[in-house]
């Protein structure tokens, strides 16, 4: 007896292109918002997962529904769509997130930037690698977070440093991410980027002060050059259900301290969650290009 064929709807891939896109705003929405605890935004994330299982489903048959998506001046429309063609693990479907990638700017580089951090990259590092290097510094920058959000990035890499003091805000503003996200000693030495923090402090751009202040902060606590620890004492208790984002440490994505009486004794709500390939709710890491 002949095995059953796939019978792939349209409408429904559509539907779950439309849902991934639309939750993983919600999603971005919902880590700055103290209207949400971590069991809710968990909640969120399998909603997440549950639309890009939906999309897998269709394997090759679902490229033809979301690759233009690519092309898209929607960030989340992009996100979703080089999401789902990472997570198919097809190696022509990767190939055109990286074509994509390589001439992306504004929107649609900020969808894949956030794509090759959340997604599976196995089959595109080579690229990255080659980005962080020779294109031009907006993609190169995008790159290096990526490959720095999954523990991959080499910080002696000279041209990382330079980032800081590059005439586009936007890779500014990155480079101050990307402090955040290499292992210690992390790209600079306490004392330069105590330095170029004063400077930031008079950057045109009032994100790249934010993010220079964000670090400097940290800097102060005594994390200097490290990534992100478990536990901190910004954001306030309201009610028991504000919380402070944590920040991505090196691949690894831990949950930041809670209000004693929203946490209670979950272990779960304690634990580290591994960054592997499907989408991650313990970080903070907005930015743009």
């Amino acid at each position: 007896m002949a095995a059953n064929k796939l019978k792939v709807i349209p409408d429904i891939l559509e539907e779950h292109f439309e849902e991934l896109a639309f939750l993983w705003g919600q999603r971005q929405e919902a880590l700055y918002s103290p209207e949400y605890t971590l069991p809710e935004l968990l909640e969120l994330e399998e909603r997440i997962e549950a639309h890009v299982q939906g999309l897998l489903v269709g394997a090759e048959h679902t490229i033809p529904f979301v690759d233009d998506g690519l092309s898209q001046d929607e960030p989340l429309e992009v996100f979703a769509a080089s999401y789902t063609l990472l997570r198919l693990n097809i190696d022509s479907a990767a190939r055109q997130v990286m074509d994509a990638f390589f001439q992306a700017e504004g929107p649609q580089l900020e969808g894949i930037r956030e794509a090759l951090c959340h997604g599976p990259i196995d089959m595109v590092m080579g690229r990255l690698h080659e980005a962080v290097t020779s294109a031009p510094a907006p993609i190169a920058a995008a790159a290096a977070e990526a490959l720095a959000f999954h523990g991959k990035l080499d910080p002696a890499i000279p041209r990382l440093a330079k980032f800081f003091q590059d005439k586009n805000a936007k890779v500014r503003r990155a480079a101050w991410r990307l402090i955040m996200l290499v292992p210690a000693p992390g790209l600079l030495s306490p004392e330069v980027s105590a330095q170029l923090s004063d400077a930031a402090t008079h950057d045109e751009d009032p994100v790249v002060k934010a993010e220079a202040l964000q670090r400097r902060c940290y800097f102060a606590a005594g994390y200097p050059g490290q990534t992100f620890r478990s536990g901190t004492n910004s954001g306030s208790c309201k009610g028991g259900r504000a919380w402070a984002p944590a920040i991505p440490c090196a691949g690894y994505l831990r949950p930041s301290r809670r209000c004693r009486n929203s946490a209670g004794s979950d272990a779960k709500q304690r634990s580290s969650h591994r960054c592997s390939g499907r989408s991650c709710v313990h970080e903070n890491h907005r930015g743009g290009y």
